[in-house]
């Protein structure tokens, strides 16, 4: 069972697109916003397989990220590596992020850091990171 997330680039949002055991669609999540056409292209062209995602995506340059089989808290609290703050309250915002977004948090957490070291700024606690949804700035 594999997952993936489509970023957009022709629309504003992400679609996660879940495939079995058996290489079948299993699931599809849209959190975007498409307009009439590009929503009817969209389920035309939907790879009911997963061999055809990985093909179609490679061929055509789509933008996409394998979601990591660990997305829970305590992977994102190991990751973030700064034990300040109110961990209570950063896992009550972890469980409030779509499975995009924690995605998207997990993989911002290098790039945060370097932005860090380059402008010699402090690091935010976890939970203000989180509820601030600073992972989506194009910052770093």
């Amino acid at each position: 069972m594999n997952k993936y997330i489509i970023h957009g680039q022709s629309f504003s949002g992400n679609v996660t697109l879940e495939y079995d055991c058996n290489d079948r669609l299993k699931l599809i999540l849209l959190e975007c916003e498409m307009n009439d056409k590009q929503h009817e292209q969209f389920v035309r062209a939907i790879p009911l397989s997963e061999a055809d995602f990985l093909n179609r995506a490679t061929r055509s340059g789509v933008i996409f990220s394998t979601v990591p089989v660990d997305l829970s808290f305590a992977t994102f609290w190991q990751k973030y590596n700064y034990k300040v703050g109110d961990k209570a309250r950063a896992e009550k915002m972890w469980n409030k992020l779509s499975e995009s977004e924690r995605v998207t948090a997990l993989k911002s957490i290098f790039h945060y850091n370097k932005f860090l070291q380059i402008k010699k700024l402090d690091k935010a606690y976890a939970e203000t990171w989180l509820s601030q949804k600073r992972f989506l700035t194009n910052e770093y």
